[in-house]
Order: structure tokens, then C-alpha cells, then sequence
């Protein structure tokens, strides 16, 4: 079905063309690698395609072509239509200033608390929830000037776990794709996703709810809070907090996750600290993240992580983590170049634990070897 909904949006994009009013193309293509004596290793870590296009003053189709593999070299980038969908501002065709209603149908995926990163290693946000991509539609909702936002999402395919396995790196793997199978059967759970944004400023948060994920078939609890305070003189403080509880009785470590983050800007000198943990570890990683802006072109950055947990209780391998890591993964020192607005070269040194403990700063150092070492990368939006 998601196959055959892609062609039929593209056919009618081609279709229309015409009377677009405006269509942009952006993208983002990173590279990065790491040398580590004889050792070199380099990949593709983006590469992304968007096309956003008006098809009148209240319709916008988007469409997202992206590789989701990273792979080493341009011949093995295998771009696949990851989004199309159309979006429809029915407050503007109704007539309507009291409530904003937008619908997004087509073949996407939905997802709450993804949203405020402080530090580069992530430790503050683990990244959402998300329903999986296929053909859905959504409606939200907006109140009091964008101050209230509720949204609910619903998938028109049911999620089936024989779809989806997890590799040794904890990833999905589409079965159909690698040749895996998964005996574990199948849950015909819908996937529906509601929740609400409250926007009133300088705070900001998001509450959801997932009725099924993953085999998670209780559904999933989260939310993301986020502050971010003007304190005059040059100074700033951003403060994230983030939540996700599964509902189902699950293992210890994976009932519920949360992260802390908080960051102080004075000019151009940025101090960040990320804190995640878990209902069987309080605290389990801990990421500290310095930066200066030498000038307008290049910016001077380090980071460093530990983890906290203790591996005799944690099965889990996650950021790199073995049975045997220490306390300290790493520290990464980096110099970010902007060749323009659109282009950042980064160099740079990671000092490793040498146990598998690769936690990865962000941006740059994508392919970090157990050992460390120099590494080069260059992003490019556009």
C-alpha cells in the first residue's frame, strides 16, 4: 500500500506541477571520517533530498528522499522516498480565525517529544517517540494564538513485528529488505498517536501518548519540556527535560527514560551538561559540552562523556557501551569552519577508552573508531 500511495502522490505532483505557485528544493548531504594509524574509515552520515511545493495558498506538498543507511561511498547510496505528503490549512479554506486546523495525509511518520537538543552528545533527549512510516493522516489543532496545540495521528496500517527486527546495533531492519526473520508473530495493534504542545513563551512542552510501538503493545508515555530564558546582559539559559514511560511490564532499564539538559550562553562561550538515565539507573550518562566562537567563521568546541551505570546490572549496550567500558567513553576536541552559511568543515581528535565506549559528540565524528582518533567532516545544507 505505501508503495503504491508514493506513486500515485508522485504522479499527481507531476501531474500539477504547473500550477505550483512555488516549489524549493533544500537538502543536506555530511560526510565525515576518522584515521586512526593505518586504520581509515569514512562514510556518507546524510544524505537528504526535500521538495516543498505550494500548490495553491492553503495546500503544500512535501516530499523527503533520503538514504537512511550510512553508507561509505556515493555508489552505495540507495535514496528511497521517506515522506510525501500533503498538508492543508483548513482554518484559512474555512474562513475560520478562532481555531487553526491542519491536516498532514499521505505517507509519513508522526512523532512527539524530538524536538530541543542542548548538548552534543544527546544525553538530554533521547529522541522521541515515532509512529512508523507508512500511509496516516493527522489533524491539529490551534487555540489561543498557538498557545494550545493538541494533535492526534492515525496510521492506516497496522504495525506488524515480523516488519521489523533489531540488529546487533539496536536498529530496525526491514526483514523483507536483509532476508531476517523474526518468529516472534505479529501485532495488529493501529498505531495512534495524540497528544498536545503548549506554547507559552519562553516555556515550551510537549505530552503524547503512542498506542503501540515497537511490540510495546500497552503504548508508550512521554513528554519534553523546554525553557529558554533571556537573562540580558549577553546571558542565556536553555533548560530540557524529557520523559517516556511504556506503559506494558517491560525489563528493568526499559520501563521509563528520561534526560536533563541544561546549557548558559554568555556571548559567544556556550557550558552545557546532559544527564540520561533510566527506572534501574538513576543516572547511567553524563555529556559535557564546551564551546567558543572565535569569530563569525570558526567556532572551537569540546565534549566529553561518561558513563555512570554499573555494567554488572546493565545488559543493555547502548552509545557504545560494553560489559567492560570504565567510567570515561571519551573526549572530543573540534574546530567548526563555516565556509558560508550553508557549508561547516569540521576537524578534530577524539580520545577514546578503547573499550567500545563511542558515544558520539555531535557534529562531526560520526564514524568514531574504539580507539579514537583525527577525524574530518563537512556538512552541507542547503
Amino acid at each position: 500500500m505505501k508503495k503504491t500511495l508514493v506513486l500515485v502522490t508522485i504522479v499527481l505532483a507531476m501531474m500539477a506541477a504547473p500550477t505550483f505557485a512555488e516549489a524549493t528544493v533544500s537538502g543536506e548531504f555530511d560526510y565525515s571520517a576518522m584515521i586512526n594509524g593505518d586504520e581509515v574509515s569514512g562514510e556518507f552520515d546524510k544524505a537528504e533530498i526535500n521538495i516543498v511545493a505550494d500548490i495553491d495558498e492553503n495546500n503544500v506538498l512535501k516530499i523527503e528522499i533520503e538514504d537512511k543507511k550510512k553508507v561509505e561511498t556515493l555508489s552505495g547510496i540507495s535514496p528511497q522516498f521517506s515522506h510525501a505528503k500533503v498538508i492543508t490549512d483548513w482554518s484559512a479554506v474555512l474562513g475560520i480565525d478562532e481555531v487553526g486546523i491542519e491536516t498532514t495525509f499521505g505517507y509519513t511518520d508522526f512523532g512527539g517529544g524530538d524536538n530541543h537538543y542542548i548538548t552534543g552528545y544527546e544525553f538530554d533527549n533521547y529522541g522521541g517517540t515515532y509512529t512508523d512510516v507508512e500511509a496516516g493522516a493527522k489533524v491539529a489543532l490551534s487555540f489561543a494564538e498557538g498557545m494550545i496545540n493538541p494533535y492526534v495521528a492515525y496510521m492506516f496500517e497496522n504495525y506488524d513485528k515480523k516488519d521489523y527486527v533489531l540488529d546487533a546495533n539496536n536498529k530496525h531492519v526491514d526483514v523483507n529488505k536483509d532476508g531476517i526473520d523474526d518468529s516472534t508473530g505479529t501485532d495488529d495493534t493501529a498505531e495512534v498517536l495524540m497528544g498536545a504542545t503548549i506554547n507559552v513563551a519562553p516555556f515550551w512542552a510537549d505530552v503524547y501518548y503512542l498506542t503501540a510501538k515497537d511490540g510495546h503493545t500497552d503504548g508508550i508515555f512521554g513528554t519534553e519540556v523546554y525553557a529558554g530564558l533571556d537573562l540580558g546582559d549577553g546571558m542565556k539559559l536553555d533548560l530540557v527535560g524529557t520523559f517516556q514511560q511504556d506503559m506494558a511490564d517491560v525489563a528493568a532499564g526499559k520501563e521509563s527514560i528520561y534526560g536533563f539538559g541544561a546549557a548558559f550562553y554568555l556571548d559567544a562561550l556556550k557550558v552545557a551538561v546532559g544527564l540520561e538515565g533510566n527506572d534501574d539507573q538513576a543516572a547511567k550518562f553524563l555529556g559535557l559540552d564546551l564551546a567558543y566562537g572565535v569569530s563569525e567563521m570558526v567556532t572551537l568546541r569540546a565534549g566529553s562523556a561518561f558513563y555512570l551505570g554499573d555494567e554488572s546490572e546493565d545488559a543493555l549496550v547502548s552509545n557504545g557501551v560494553t560489559a567492560d567500558a570504565d567510567t570515561f567513553l571519551n573526549l572530543t576536541l573540534m574546530a567548526e569552519v563555516a565556509a558560508s552559511d550553508n557549508v561547516t568543515y569540521t576537524v578534530g581528535y577524539v580520545v577514546a577508552d578503547g573499550m567500545g565506549g563511542t558515544a558520539r559528540f555531535i557534529p562531526g565524528a560520526e564514524t568514531v573508531a574504539d580507539d579514537g582518533g583525527v577525524f574530518v567532516g563537512c556538512a552541507v545544507n542547503f
